[in-house]
């Protein structure tokens, strides 16, 4: 979606375009504008191209499913059905895969627009690596200070913050 289609955009002031392109452009939030009936990426924000390491051109030629994990497409389409329905929606549970590999737990937040007569789904896409890390850190801080018996070994702890690790973050 380039500046002239949004400027052209019928019922509309022009400057309420350009007052959204500009929060468009200067979210902090990675944020992408997907076409609702094919799934296909419209747009992206500097903050999205941070975040994946795609360029502009490589994530505009994906659709919403792509920036998924293997494990995690079936479940991102599937919200992806249920949020059609939805006025706004939010989930927590989906991993994103950067260019170079790396997996990186998000929050996902979105709502329903329309423009040029198509309906248009707006995604914030928030890192929440650093979240996970401090409720795990957290959550393992609690139940270790409320032992009553002596330490366990260090082979236990490890496995114990690994099997919990993974059970939280899956």
């Amino acid at each position: 979606m380039s500046k002239s289609s949004l400027r052209s955009l019928p019922g509309d002031r022009p400057e309420s375009r350009w007052d959204f392109r500009a929060a468009f452009d200067r979210s902090p939030l990675a944020t992408f504008l997907f076409d609702d009936a094919t799934r296909a990426c419209l747009e992206v924000n500097k903050a999205a191209e941070l975040l994946t390491a795609f360029s502009r051109a490589e994530l505009l030629d994906r659709r919403i499913e792509d920036l998924h994990t293997r494990e995690r497409r079936d479940r991102a389409l599937k919200y992806f059905q249920r949020f059609r329905q939805e006025p706004g929606f939010t989930y927590d549970d989906l991993k994103l895969e950067t260019k170079d590999g790396r997996v990186v737990p998000v929050e996902v937040r979105g709502m329903k627009l329309g423009f040029d007569e198509r309906k248009i789904i707006l995604v914030y896409v928030r890192d929440i690596t650093e979240e996970r890390l401090l409720q795990v850190r957290s959550c393992f801080k609690t139940t270790s200070s409320r032992r009553s018996t002596p330490s366990p070994r260090r082979s236990e702890t490890r496995w114990s913050f690994t099997k919990f690790f993974r059970d939280r973050c899956a």
